[in-house]
């Protein structure tokens, strides 16, 4: 167990507290000042150390969680890449990352409760290992935006949260819930220092995301949400403003131009979706490449010509492709009408291209469900074609 004390004698802190030290056991860490007098139980010296490892969980009295965080993102590549040996390559990235979710991320997050103050660099970190681990699951330059995986720094966010309401259902007879209603009121009493620790972290959160008030509650009426309740709460605040930001950080970002029209009438998981019902997962990726590769100039590989944007000169106007572009028009007009494929042709090379990517919103009110899909895997085929 770990007991912060500040000039207290650890025993004096034991009989207040109602525990037992164990001299072999114990080892005493100071946040502040070097410790001037050597601490001994029962005849036996209790060694001062700068850092101890507790419950897994490793404590330094700089109270930075940054070697926790590298340590715990090492464990976590460790565990990750101990699952990707089993032949994750054949399976759906979907699938992948829901063993990555199970897996991975307990194993990174353990104890992430404690990990106060965290600075960019820390933040760093974890988004670092993150992006590593979800461009492998999907082989792709792209992170977690065909995916919809979320930033682990919001997922420590939630779990600070759901730890904050574990604290609050305790027993009031509880340690751990005596602590913290101590050191909750000790907070708010001493407003003219600059706080650190948990309970500061949880009241940025809560301020941030304008969930303040369910605290303040708790401290004048007792009551707190069920952990249900508290889980749904937190999601319908902290989700609707990430995926904002998310937006906006692609929408910034012109390698993401492509991608968001195209994604603007589908899921971002779209590709991977339709690979688990189509079951053509090797197509999937290579559209999947398709979608993140922001419009590039050069030479065409099929043509030799100069061009300023290969994939669309492919799909519409390369003569190396024209035969198999006239069986896809065809079969389009098979499949809708002869005046939708015109229209969509006559608009622009891009509206074209859109279409075989995927973005076939247009066709969703004049189609069945089934066609929708033959659409898709005709445009589809085409596309294995192009070289980029």
């Amino acid at each position: 167990m770990v007991v912060t004390f500040s000039y207290d004698h650890p025993l004096t802190t034991s009989v207040r507290w109602r525990f037992e030290f164990d001299p072999l056991k114990s080892v005493i860490l100071c946040y502040k000042n070097e410790l001037e007098h050597v601490f001994n139980l029962r005849d036996n010296d209790v060694n001062n150390l700068t850092e101890a490892r507790h419950l897994g969980i490793l404590r330094k009295v700089d109270l930075s969680p940054s070697s926790d965080i590298q340590l715990s993102c090492r464990k976590g590549l460790n565990a990750y890449f101990g699952i990707a040996d089993t032949g994750t390559c054949l399976l759906n990235p979907l699938t992948v990352c829901s063993l990555y979710n199970k897996i991975v991320i307990p194993t990174v997050l353990y104890g992430c409760g404690l990990w106060n103050g965290l600075k960019m660099k820390d933040i760093t970190s974890l988004e670092t290992f993150q992006h590593l681990i979800v461009k492998h699951i999907q082989g792709l330059p792209m992170c977690e935006s065909m995916i919809n995986i979320e930033r682990l720094p919001i997922l420590v966010k939630k779990r600070k949260l759901m730890f904050l309401c574990k604290l609050c259902e305790m027993k009031a007879e509880s340690l751990t819930k005596q602590i913290f209603i101590y050191r909750l009121y000790q907070f708010f009493g001493d407003t003219f220092r600059k706080q650190y620790g948990f309970i500061q972290d949880v009241i940025n959160i809560l301020s941030k995301y304008s969930l303040l008030k369910f605290l303040t509650n708790y401290m004048f009426t007792g009551t707190f949400p069920t952990k249900f309740q508290w889980k749904n709460i937190v999601s319908s605040a902290v989700n609707p403003i990430e995926r904002l930001q998310k937006e906006e950080r692609m929408r910034r970002d012109n390698d993401f131009v492509k991608f968001l029209r195209l994604s603007e009438n589908n899921n971002y998981d779209f590709l991977w979706q339709y690979a688990k019902i189509s079951g053509i997962l090797l197509t999937a990726k290579h559209i999947a490449k398709l979608w993140t590769t922001p419009p590039t100039s050069g030479n065409c590989k099929l043509c030799g010509h100069f061009v300023l944007d290969i994939l669309n000169h492919q799909i519409c106007m390369c003569t190396e492709l024209q035969s198999q572009r006239l069986s896809l028009s065809n079969r389009l007009t098979e499949l809708t009408s002869f005046n939708f494929v015109y229209t969509t042709v006559s608009k622009s090379e891009e509206s074209f291209s859109d279409l075989l990517l995927g973005n076939i919103e247009d066709l969703c009110d004049n189609l069945i469900p089934e066609h929708r899909l033959e659409v898709l895997n005709e445009g589809f085929s085409f596309l294995k074609y192009c070289k980029l």
